[in-house]
């Protein structure tokens, strides 16, 4: 199975929902770039959340991966988050998905996404974030290639 989604550069649309620390279901899009360069490739990210009440928020999020080898499964990612602090990450091929799993330094929160293929345009991710292996938020998205 060959993968589009972050083995090829380019520009994704998503939309979906969001879920807060108080349960909250909130409405979100956003959009996500992805760059290939010699040494590392970047996945920039940027989701706006549509709250039923209150201001729009965007989260912003850049992984920094190690270039993927052909032919493996599996390759590293790092990313600061300004709230939670440094993560590491994993990122693996499995059949029509591409599994992701990650935690602080501190171990003190972790995460996963499952991104699944739909077509080579069309992807589906789940994610939640866990803190001290208790689930606080999650997304569930639509990503459709520009």
């Amino acid at each position: 199975m060959s993968h589009k989604y972050i083995i090829e550069e380019g520009i994704w649309n998503a939309k979906g929902v969001f879920m807060d620390a108080d349960e909250k279901v909130i409405p979100c899009i956003g959009i996500i770039e992805i760059t290939h360069g010699d040494e590392v490739w970047l996945l920039d990210s940027r989701l706006t959340l549509f709250p039923e009440t209150g201001e729009k928020m965007v989260v912003r999020k850049k992984h920094i991966i190690d270039p993927w080898p052909e032919g493996r499964k599996a390759t590293n990612w790092t990313s600061v988050d300004h709230e939670l602090g440094d993560l590491h990450g994993r990122y693996v091929l499995v059949e029509d998905s591409i599994v992701s799993n990650y935690e602080t330094a501190s171990k003190e929160y972790s995460g996963m996404e499952f991104i699944s293929k739909i077509d080579d345009d069309t992807y589906t991710a789940r994610s939640a974030l866990l803190h001290n292996g208790k689930r606080v938020s999650f997304r569930a998205l639509e990503l459709k290639r520009k």
